[in-house]
């Protein structure tokens, strides 16, 4: 309910972050990436810009997640793997 509260190395709350209501999110390469309906969502915590990619095909869609060249996609029967 108050968004992502960020620490520093020794545990001291350095400051709140805005994105309210997620349940998964997940860093990659210092932007905030999370799932919301049938796009991922990547917002800079610095320049504070969201960008937004939509995910292709999200029938029985489960999860989805970002690494550094590609996007897992977790369905109800299967994982697919695309370049990104």
């Amino acid at each position: 309910n108050l968004g992502i509260l960020v620490f520093d190395y020794f545990g001291s709350y350095s400051k709140t972050i805005p994105l309210k209501g997620l349940t998964r999110f997940q860093v990659v390469q210092k932007q905030i990436v999370y799932r919301d309906g049938n796009k991922l969502q990547s917002y800079n915590p610095v320049t504070f810009e969201l960008k937004e990619v939509t995910l292709p095909d999200t029938t029985a869609l489960l999860d989805a997640v970002l690494e550094k060249e590609s996007l897992g996609i977790l369905r109800t029967d299967k994982v697919e793997f695309y370049k990104y």
